[in-house]
Parts: C-alpha cells; sequence; structure tokens
C-alpha cells in the first residue's frame, strides 16, 4: 500500500467518525487557465532541444478543484489540477500534470493536536505549473530542486506526513512527526545513474515554548533515510535551535540552526555538516513579502544522490492602483555533490506576472518566466557529454483567461 492510499483511508475514517456527531461547513471551488504564449523550447525527436534559437508557441489549459470542510474540532482541506500543454513545433511536444493535496487537522482534546498531509505530484516542472497558473512559489522543508525539464520526463512525487503537538501549557508544546517522499522517474537507459528512484523516510521530534507574546524558542532534532535505486543509501541527523520573533503584527522572522551528521550505510564515508534557515514574511491586506534562505547537508534534489544545498529566494504580491495585481518570485541554488554523487547543479528561476480582473470571477493575466540549470562539475569527465543534455534555460511569455471560483458552492451538513 504506497502512501498516497494510506494517507486516504486514514483522512476517511477521521472524517467519517466526526461527521457522526458534528456539524460541518463546507466550501467547493473552482479554477480554470487557458494559457497561451512562446517560448525558446524546440523539440527534436522528441528528447534533445535545439539551441534555443527557434521562437516556438505552446498551449496551456488548466482545470482544478478545491474542497474544504470545517467542523467543530477539524478541518479538512482536498485540491486537484489537470493541466494538459502542447509544444508546437516540427514534433509536437503534448505533456500533462497531475497534482493532488490533502491536509485534515483535528483538536483530539485541549491538549492534542493531529495533522495528516498527503500529495501527489506529476509534472515536468512544477515551477512552470505554478507560474502559469499564478501561484507564487514559498518553499518548505526539504525541496527536490531538479526537474529533467530539458527532456520533457515527467516524475512521480509522492509524500506522506503524520504530525502530533501536546500543549503542555499555554507557552509549551511538544511534537512528534513521520513522513515518506517517494520520486519515480520513467526509466530510460540514456539517464541511468543521473536519474534515480528514490525514497526518503524521516521521523522528527521538537520543542518549542513562548518567551512572551511576540517570541518563541525551541529545539528540533530529525533521523531521515534516504533509499536510492541506483547510489549508495544515507542516513541523516539534524538538530536545530530554533528563534521565532513577531516584529510587527504583520512582520515575522524565523530563524534556525545546528548540526548535522551524514552516515553512508554501505561504506565508511561519514562526513558532519551543518543545517541553517531563515525566513521574513510581511503580510498586509495589498501586499505580501517572504524571504528565504535554506542550507542542508546530505539532502537529494532529484538529480545523482545526496548532495549539501544552499537555496534562496523571494516573492513579492501588490495591487497596482485599485485592480492590477502584480506578482513576482525569484529564487537560485547551489549544489555540491557528494558520496557517489556524480554532479554538481547550479540553477535560478524568476517569474513576473500582472493580472487584471474583468469580473469579480474572470480575469486577464500576462507573464515572463525565466529558468536555468546547469551543471558545472561532472566527476566522471568521461560521460560529461551525457550530463549536459540535461542543461537548460527556459524563457517563456504568456497571457491567460482565468475563471476563478474559490467558493463556487457552499453548503452544511
Amino acid at each position: 500500500m504506497g502512501p498516497f492510499r494510506f494517507a486516504a483511508i486514514l483522512v476517511a475514517l477521521f472524517v467519517m467518525a466526526e461527521t457522526l456527531w458534528a456539524e460541518r461547513k463546507n466550501t467547493l471551488g473552482t479554477q480554470l487557465d487557458f494559457v497561451s504564449g512562446m517560448s525558446n523550447w524546440t523539440p527534436v525527436n522528441g528528447v534533445n532541444l535545439a539551441p534555443f534559437q527557434t521562437v516556438t508557441p505552446f498551449y496551456v489549459v488548466f482545470s482544478s478543484i478545491e474542497m474544504k470542510s470545517m467542523g467543530a474540532h477539524s478541518t479538512l482541506d482536498l485540491s486537484y489540477t489537470f493541466g494538459l500543454q502542447r509544444i508546437k513545433s516540427e514534433v509536437d511536444v503534448d505533456s500533462e500534470s497531475h497534482v493532488f493535496a490533502a491536509s485534515f487537522d483535528i483538536r483530539l482534546s485541549q491538549k492534542w493536536k493531529f495533522k495528516l498531509k498527503e500529495s501527489f505530484e506529476m509534472t515536468p516542472d512544477f515551477a512552470t505549473f505554478s507560474a502559469l497558473r499564478g501561484i507564487l512559489f514559498t518553499p518548505q522543508g526539504a525541496q527536490f530542486l531538479y526537474y529533467p525539464i530539458a527532456v520533457r520526463r515527467s516524475s512521480q512525487i509522492n509524500s506522506a506526513s503524520i504530525s502530533v503537538d501536546y500543549d503542555f501549557s499555554p507557552k509549551s508544546t511538544l511534537a512528534f512527526g513521520l513522513s515518506l517522499v517517494t520520486r519515480d522517474y520513467e526509466d530510460n537507459p540514456q539517464f541511468r545513474g543521473l536519474l534515480s528512484d528514490q525514497y526518503r523516510m524521516q521521523a522528527n521530534v521538537s520543542y518549542s515554548r513562548k518567551i512572551d507574546e511576540r517570541s518563541s524558542w525551541g529545539l528540533e532534532y530529525s533521523a531521515s533515510q534516504l533509499h536510492f535505486e541506483d547510489f549508495d543509501d544515507a542516513r541523516m541527523h539534524n538538530i536545530s535551535a530554533v528563534y521565532s520573533r513577531q516584529l510587527r503584527p504583520t512582520l515575522k522572522v524565523r530563524l534556525a540552526a545546528g548540526p548535522s551528521y551524514v552516515e553512508t550505510l554501505t561504506s565508511e564515508r561519514n562526513y558532519p555538516g551543518y543545517v541553517a534557515s531563515l525566513s521574513l514574511e510581511k503580510s498586509t491586506r495589498s501586499n505580501r513579502l517572504s524571504l528565504y534562505y535554506d542550507r542542508r547537508t546530505g539532502e537529494s534534489t532529484g538529480l545523482g544522490s545526496i548532495s549539501d544545498t544552499d537555496y534562496a529566494g523571494f516573492s513579492f504580491s501588490r495591487f497596482l492602483g485599485r485592480r492590477i495585481t502584480l506578482g513576482l518570485d525569484g529564487s537560485g541554488f547551489s549544489t555540491r555533490h557528494r558520496l557517489d554523487n556524480p554532479v554538481d547543479l547550479r540553477g535560478a528561476t524568476g517569474s513576473v506576472t500582472l493580472g487584471l480582473p474583468l469580473t469579480d470571477k474572470i480575469s486577464l493575466n500576462g507573464g515572463a518566466l525565466y529558468r536555468m540549470h546547469f551543471l558545472p562539475r561532472w566527476a566522471g569527465d568521461s560521460r560529461y557529454s551525457q550530463a549536459t543534455r540535461l542543461d537548460v534555460e527556459e524563457k517563456r511569455i504568456f497571457f491567460s483567461l482565468r475563471f476563478r471560483a474559490p467558493e463556487f458552492w457552499r453548503f452544511a451538513r
């Protein structure tokens, strides 16, 4: 039984149990996006790309549905989005995207809280998927930074997590968590040794305490085990001290840092490192700003096996006048290969979007997207030509017509 089916069964059991004794308020929403634009994609034989000298049109249709169910003690969120894209050229390339997410929160008592999250993703490139739908992405936790977009290959990412919080007092909380993430690639001998199926299991425990109404501190420990189909397995231990403060009613900062240790399960190439993160969030009625930095030792990026990774970015949205909305999103990362991982990786993503509402549910949108990643270092130089075929620089301009009804239907039980 995969994590998706396991999580879905747990959600159904908890919802059925609570609906026996609690009234629920439910909302159903939907969004449709019709996107067209120009890109520097030029597929050749359905695999490689030409030297990005030809402007190529593309068309995308997105359809999504969202459901939220709120009870006296619990909240259930479900969403599913389907995308169909066609890149027009001498060899047309079609690709599909499927993204599902579910979360279930329940307060079992005054002291106990339970959360279950599940997600499934099958798309050639999640950053493009989000940008074309007008979503500003703010990462949380470990991320797969690499997508084989140069060859338009979809991978399947499935994740499930369970967490339990216990409030000792109004100021102190102890939390336990367990998560499982899997990533599966379509088998292709051309990329063996670069793209490897894998899974990651992690257990964590954390303690947090409020210093006052605006500040808190805490300690976190996590142990993770990574299994790779084509590389050595690894185990990681991270300890972090955490401090957060509400600088203003609309401004919050969070800092975390601590030691890390990586073990290999089939060799003696263990090594120490550190983890660190910084986030700054500001939110008002008309503006939203998020800045973040994350340093991780021994993580999987999606290419090769484990790497030491630095990742930073921002997202920003605001109203220009009374009607036009502006969205900016940018991030960059750098990785250093470890153990038997053959490659380093560099990358950057940036997007800008403008939205003009035509009615209360329909808007006209436009924007531009830039995405780049390359491999500056390849441990097996004799195979460098194989690795560089995964380098890519993507440029897009696009326009879309969007129908958005977040509360299309309301009903209570």
